[in-house]
């Protein structure tokens, strides 16, 4: 399983509107879809969502998005799933909205292996 911070906004209104999901603003503007994995996916948010609210945790199944998805180095080395192309539905296994902590950092689900 990998994991996807979406804009819950977002999410919504792709499957309100039946259209493939694209990520967010910065996705499309890096190509790809940003995700992460279960010990990734804490720190990605601090790094780069701290304090935002209005954000759900996708979990991915990896299979499901097997020949867009690319490992790819980056924070300090560490390889990172990214998704070229849009998100399946049929991928998310489940979605949990994640509230903020009064320390501004995210509140997260228990997650699968």
């Amino acid at each position: 399983m990998i994991y996807h911070l979406a804009n819950e906004i977002d999410w919504l209104v792709a499957n309100f509107c039946d259209e493939p999901y694209m990520g967010g603003t910065q996705d499309i503007i890096d190509g790809y879809i940003h995700l992460s994995t279960r010990e990734q996916i804490m720190e990605s948010a601090a790094r780069h969502r701290t304090g935002e609210h209005g954000l759900l945790m996708l979990a991915v199944e990896k299979m499901e998005i097997f020949g867009a998805l690319r490992w790819e180095v980056s924070r300090k080395g560490a390889l990172f799933p990214h998704c070229y192309g849009p998100l399946p539905f049929a991928a998310v296994v489940w979605t949990a909205p994640l509230s903020v902590g009064p320390d501004n950092r995210h509140i997260f689900p228990r997650m699968s292996e």
